[in-house]
C-alpha cells in the first residue's frame, strides 16, 4: 500500500513538472509568435508535458523491471536520452526566451505605455485642433458678412452660401452648427468612450505584467492607434464652404523596437536568463519518481 502511494505521489511530481516547464515554454513560444499562434501553441504545450511524463514514467518502470534486464537497460537509457534532451533543447530556448522578455520588461512595460499615452494624447489634441478650426471658420464668417454689408466683396457672400434675404446671424450659425456636427458626430463620445477603455485595460495588463495579456497588448497597440489615428483624421478632411484648413495629422510613437525582441530567438548566452535555472529543478521534480525508483538486478 505504502509502496503504491509512493509511485503514485511519484506520477504527481513528474506531471506538475512536465506541466509547469510545458507551461513557461508555451509562454515563451506565445512570445516569439506575438500571441498569434495561441491555440497552436497551448496544443503544443500539452503535448511536450506528456512526451516528458511518458519518457520519465517509462523509464522508471523499466527500471524497475525484472524481465529482459538488458533490453530494458537499453529502453532505459533511450527513454532518458530523450527526456534530457527535450528538457534541455527547450530549456535552452522557448523556456528562457519567456524568463528573458520577463527581464526585460521593465524597459519594454515603459515603451508600451509610452505608446498608449500618445494614443490617449490624440483626443486632447484633435479636440483643440477642431476649436481652434471652428473659431478660425467663425472669424471669416463674421468677416465675410461684415463685408457684404460694407458693400465689399459681395461675390464671396454668395460663393460662401450666403443669402441676402436670409438673416446673417441665423446663416452663420446654421454654418457653425454644421462644422460641429461634422467634426464632432453624435458617435463621437461613444467612440472615444471605447478606445479609452481599450487604452485603460491595455495599460492595466502592462503596468501588471499579465503574461497572456501582455503580449496581446503588443500586437494590438498599434493597430489601435493608427486606426484612432486614421478615424480622427477622416473627420478632419471634411471641409465648408469657403474653409482652408489643414487635415489633423498626428505623429506616432513606433514600437517596433519592443515587437523585435519579443519576436527574436535570442543565441548563446543572450537566450539565457538567471532564470533559466529553474529547468534544472522541474529537471529533478520530473525525474524524481525514476531517481527513486529501486533497481531489479535480476537478469
Amino acid at each position: 500500500m505504502k509502496k503504491t502511494r509512493f509511485f503514485l505521489l511519484g506520477d504527481v511530481t513528474t506531471g506538475l513538472g512536465a506541466i509547469v516547464f510545458a507551461y513557461y515554454s508555451m509562454l515563451g513560444k506565445n512570445y516569439l509568435a506575438l500571441g498569434n499562434k495561441f491555440a497552436s501553441n497551448v496544443i503544443w504545450m500539452l503535448i511536450i508535458a506528456l512526451m516528458l511524463c511518458v519518457f520519465a514514467i517509462a523509464a522508471r518502470n523499466l527500471k524497475r523491471t525484472h524481465r529482459d534486464f538488458g533490453y530494458s537497460l537499453v529502453g532505459e537509457i533511450v527513454l532518458l536520452l530523450l527526456f534530457t534532451g527535450l528538457t534541455a533543447y527547450y530549456a535552452c530556448t522557448d523556456f528562457s526566451h519567456y524568463f528573458v522578455i520577463r527581464g526585460e520588461r521593465e524597459e519594454i512595460r515603459k515603451e508600451l505605455i509610452g505608446s498608449i499615452e500618445r494614443a490617449e494624447r490624440m483626443f486632447s489634441e484633435y479636440e483643440l485642433y477642431a476649436e481652434n478650426r471652428k473659431e478660425l471658420y467663425k472669424r471669416k464668417l463674421e468677416s465675410i458678412v461684415d463685408a457684404n454689408r460694407r458693400g465689399i466683396n459681395t461675390n464671396k457672400y454668395i460663393e460662401c452660401g450666403f443669402k441676402n434675404d436670409e438673416d446673417d446671424e441665423a446663416q452663420a450659425n446654421k454654418k457653425m452648427f454644421a462644422i460641429n456636427v461634422d467634426l464632432f458626430p453624435s458617435n463621437y463620445p461613444e467612440m472615444k468612450q471605447g478606445y479609452l477603455d481599450w487604452l485603460s485595460n491595455a495599460r492595466n495588463i502592462i503596468e501588471h505584467w499579465k503574461s497572456l495579456g501582455t503580449v496581446n497588448i503588443v500586437n494590438e497597440v498599434e493597430q489601435k492607434s493608427n486606426a484612432l489615428r486614421n478615424e480622427l483624421k477622416e473627420r478632419s478632411t471634411v471641409r465648408q464652404r469657403c474653409e482652408q484648413a489643414n487635415n489633423f495629422d498626428p505623429e506616432l510613437t513606433t514600437i517596433s523596437g519592443v515587437r523585435e525582441k519579443f519576436g527574436e530567438r535570442r543565441h548563446g548566452l543572450d537566450g539565457l536568463s538567471p532564470f533559466s535555472g529553474i529547468a534544472i529543478l522541474l529537471y529533478g521534480l520530473m525525474l524524481m519518481p525514476y531517481l527513486f525508483a529501486w533497481r531489479s538486478t535480476k537478469l
